[in-house]
């Protein structure tokens, strides 16, 4: 793909159908419906001026109990920094999820692996010293604890595509972007051995801290997302986020390329014949 041609963002990508995979995914976590809010039905939950780009779910219609907040996008400098526009709506999601002083937790939620690490590198300058040593950056299940902001900031990957053609020398039955993104980093395939579409994957239950009983739950068998079960762009999907993650910066060459390859960066590598880490999925 040319890159003197800017791409569009696939339907996909669109904030309401992240919006919809992550209340899904919610939904399995909680074992309860949620409620994703406008801003004026949030404003008057709290009686205060919200920005434009709210996006919350609440647990409860009468009261927000658990106050979530959603990052839909990423948009990245290199792969470890955000450009300043996609920290600005971090930061503002942030401040909002501050505005909700009766809430018994609030949650902001990224669905892009990057972005957290990138959140938690610029946390580490920027927080005043005894709120440092308070950071916490948990795996398994990745989430990011901000104590003194009283925040908890929790990874929903997506898009999950179903992996029966993606790539046939990795056994997952599914991969996330930032395993693809990780096969690119470590030469296991590349853009050109992406099919031009697959599916999405259904949303997964995230896991927790007890790894046995993740480990019984990985699936042998992925499901499609029953919200959007046609053929999608697969290989359209990827450069898009492609080019959004590592930044215009490190665009040398086609993903996966010798020209591409790094080896830092947040993504893990998928192994040949062997499993990648996986979400848990019920």
């Amino acid at each position: 793909m040319s890159e003197s041609k800017k791409q569009s963002r696939p339907k996909e990508l669109s904030p309401s159908v992240i919006r919809r995979f992550v209340k899904e995914t919610l939904e399995l976590h909680f074992n309860n419906d949620v409620e994703i809010l406008s801003r004026v039905q949030a404003q008057k939950k709290i009686r205060k001026e919200l920005d434009p780009d709210t996006d919350l779910v609440a647990l409860n219609q009468n009261s927000i109990d658990i106050a979530i907040s959603i990052v839909p996008n990423v948009n990245m400098e290199n792969r470890k920094v955000m450009k300043r526009g996609q920290l600005r709506i971090v930061k503002s999601k942030i401040n909002t999820l501050d505005r909700f002083v009766d809430a018994r937790q609030k949650i902001l939620v990224l669905t892009n692996r990057s972005i957290l690490y990138a959140l938690h590198d610029h946390l580490k300058k920027h927080l005043p010293p005894e709120a440092i040593t308070q950071l916490k950056l948990d795996i398994n299940p990745d989430r990011l604890i901000i104590p003194s902001l009283a925040i908890e900031v929790w990874l929903v990957e997506y898009p999950i595509f179903v992996n029966e053609q993606v790539a046939k020398n990795v056994k997952n039955p599914y991969l996330t972007f930032s395993q693809i993104l990780g096969g690119f980093q470590y030469g296991v395939f590349t853009l050109d051995s992406m099919p031009e579409t697959g599916s999405l994957a259904a949303p997964v239950k995230l896991s927790d801290n007890d790894s046995k009983q993740n480990e019984k739950s990985i699936p042998t068998q992925a499901e499609i997302w029953s919200e959007n079960p046609e053929p999608v762009p697969l290989k359209e999907i990827v450069t898009w986020l492609y080019q959004r993650s590592i930044g215009s910066g490190n665009r040398k060459g086609k993903p996966g390329s010798k020209s591409n390859k790094s080896s830092g960066g947040p993504s893990s590598p998928p192994r040949s014949k062997r499993k990648v880490k996986q979400t848990v999925r019920t």
